[in-house]
C-alpha cells in the first residue's frame, strides 16, 4: 500500500483555504463528457453570480435519469427553502454557458480565507432565525 501524504497543519482553520485553492484550481483540468466548460469554470461562473446543493439542482436534471424531480420538496418547511430554489434557479444552474464573463479564481481567494478565518458559528455571520436570500428580482 502507497504511503499517504500527510499535511502539515494540524488545524482545519490553518490548511483549508490553501487545499481548497488548489482543489479548485485542478477543476479546470477537468470536465465532464459533452459539457462545453471545464468543472472550475463552472464553479466559477457560479460563484460570479453568487454560489451553490444537491437536492435542488435536481429538479433541473433528475427527470433524465428516471429519480425524482421534487426531493427538495421535503425541506419546503424551511425558511432556507425558497433562498435556495431562488438561488440554483437564478445562479446555479445558468452557469454553464461558456460566453458568460466570470471572475478568475483568485477574486475569490480573499473572501475564501476570511471564510475559514473566522471563528466557526460566529454568531455575528450564523444569526438563528435571520434569512436573508436572494434580492427581489427587478419587475
Amino acid at each position: 500500500m502507497a504511503e499517504r501524504k500527510l499535511v502539515a497543519f494540524t488545524r482545519m482553520k490553518d490548511g483549508a483555504a490553501d487545499r481548497l485553492l488548489r482543489e479548485l484550481a485542478r477543476q479546470g483540468e477537468e470536465t465532464l463528457a459533452g459539457y462545453r466548460l471545464t468543472r472550475l469554470e463552472h464553479e466559477l461562473q457560479a460563484a460570479t453570480r453568487a454560489r451553490r446543493h444537491g437536492v435542488f439542482q435536481m429538479v433541473y436534471y433528475a427527470h433524465h435519469h428516471g429519480w425524482d424531480r421534487e426531493v427538495r420538496q421535503k425541506y419546503s418547511h424551511s425558511p432556507h427553502y425558497r433562498a435556495c430554489v431562488d438561488f440554483c434557479e437564478r445562479r446555479d444552474q445558468s452557469s454553464f454557458d461558456p460566453d458568460y464573463p466570470m471572475d478568475p479564481l483568485e477574486s475569490f481567494e480573499a473572501q475564501l480565507r476570511e471564510v475559514f478565518a473566522r471563528k466557526a458559528w460566529d454568531a455575528a455571520v450564523i444569526r438563528p432565525g435571520v434569512v436573508t436570500g436572494l434580492p427581489a428580482l427587478a419587475a
